[in-house]
């Protein structure tokens, strides 16, 4: 005969869980070592009066100081933490004078959701102002769109080439319209733009009716909303994202600590790079315009007049250029704020300096300017599997407070047979 006595249930503590504790003194050590910077921290409260994690937060001084002198797009973007409760990632980022990433903010979130993008971009906005000068791209589709009119109301919201090829794919299956969206996309001038346009119309009529729902100026360069330069996806976010990704598996203090250090190696090494440098543009700047210069001997001035040339190729097309102005009628010159091959040869007859034409965000001194104020080490604390909970009160997020179906609790149950 067997006798079963009530079984004993242990439920198995996750090791990682106990990283949450650390949370504000991490946040507490970094604004300590780095003036300016800005943290949040969003907790909630259980019935039983215990803290909950919810959001996290931070955006550096430095990223704060160096972002105006760099274009005025800002680039959003999320991914989920490959960890047993379902946190978000999120990040916000720019491009540098040297066409390198620039970490804005960072934030983990309990969840993908409005209140969740609504929090992030509210801190973000504190953090760098909302105007009628900013476009903020994003790829995040309609639920950062709302979260963008209502924390970012004044600036331009355009959306990522990438997500909405990868849409009009899902919807209509054909796989010609995905490079005629992005030819349409980045056609510089209306002839440029219609020829696409009716490319499309002819491959799927419904397509092109699509994307005029979607609206042009969020997604075509031609008609953009605000200054989007040659930035069509959020691919720099990704990218960014993508550097993290080792530690979201482990200790969400790890991945607080990768940020801070990921930024402050970035920041150090390309000061000394700004500092070494000695020409007037920076090296991508200097690299691209060469690139392009070698096309030079194609073209030729016809006409000067008050500034205004008339230059054409040996082809016979025609473009006009005012260098003076930043203008040219292919339009690269004045999307992208760096000559095109047209405005060299213009400002060469003219006698003006090419490299005097690219847009200040594009020299040394701002590729300078942007990380002269530096990051700075903060106080470590111990292994997160070695140390007791520093601040016992915060917990992981609930499961209870998380959209979607709740993660199951892993349990193990231990059954004593006694033999009689």
């Amino acid at each position: 005969l067997f006798h079963f006595p009530p079984p004993v249930i242990m439920e198995r503590v996750n090791p990682v869980d106990k990283s949450f504790s650390q949370i504000p003194e991490i946040l507490s050590q970094i604004k300590a070592a780095n003036p300016g910077t800005v943290t949040e921290l969003a907790t909630a409260a259980s019935e039983q009066g215990s803290h909950h994690f919810k959001h996290v937060f931070i955006s550096h001084g430095a990223s704060q100081d160096g972002f105006p002198f760099q274009r005025n797009l800002i680039v959003v973007s999320g991914a989920h933490l490959r960890r047993n409760k379902p946190l978000f990632l999120i990040v916000a980022v720019s491009q540098d004078a040297n066409f390198q990433t620039f970490p804005l903010a960072f934030a983990v979130v309990d969840s993908q959701s409005d209140q969740s993008w609504r929090w992030f971009l509210r801190h973000l906005e504190q953090c760098f102002s909302d105007s009628k000068q900013l476009t903020v791209l994003s790829d995040g589709g309609a639920m950062v769109s709302r979260a963008l009119t209502a924390c970012y109301p004044e600036a331009h919201h355009v959306d990522c080439l990438r997500r909405l090829q990868l849409s009009v794919h899902l919807y209509f299956k054909v796989n010609a319209l995905k490079s005629l969206v992005r030819e349409a996309a980045c056609a510089h001038t209306a002839v440029a733009f219609r020829r696409s346009f009716n490319k499309i119309k002819e491959v799927n009529p419904d397509c092109a009716d699509y994307l005029q729902v979607v609206g042009f100026p969020r997604w075509t360069s031609y008609y953009q909303a605000g200054d989007r330069f040659n930035i069509m996806t959020a691919g720099i976010a990704q990218g960014f994202i993508h550097s993290l990704l080792p530690q979201t598996v482990g200790p969400i203090s790890n991945l607080l600590h990768c940020y801070h250090t990921t930024a402050m190696l970035w920041f150090r090494a390309r000061l000394h790079a700004a500092m070494d440098h000695t020409g007037v543009l920076k090296p991508g700047v200097q690299s691209y315009m060469d690139r392009i210069s070698t096309t030079k001997s194609q073209w030729k001035v016809i006409i000067k007049s008050s500034g205004t040339c008339e230059v054409i190729s040996t082809q016979g097309e025609i473009q006009f250029v005012s260098p003076l102005r930043r203008s040219c009628s292919c339009k690269v010159f004045n999307k992208l704020r760096i000559p095109c091959v047209h405005a060299m040869v213009a400002s060469e007859s003219l006698g003006v300096s090419a490299e005097a034409l690219v847009h200040h965000c594009y020299t040394s001194v701002a590729w300078f300017e942007s990380y002269i104020t530096q990051l700075h080490r903060y106080q470590e604390l111990p292994n997160a599997e070695t140390i007791t909970q520093v601040f016992p009160e915060l917990l992981p997020p609930s499961t209870s407070s998380i959209a979607g179906s709740p993660t199951a609790t892993i349990r193990m149950v231990i059954i004593f047979l006694h033999f009689i």
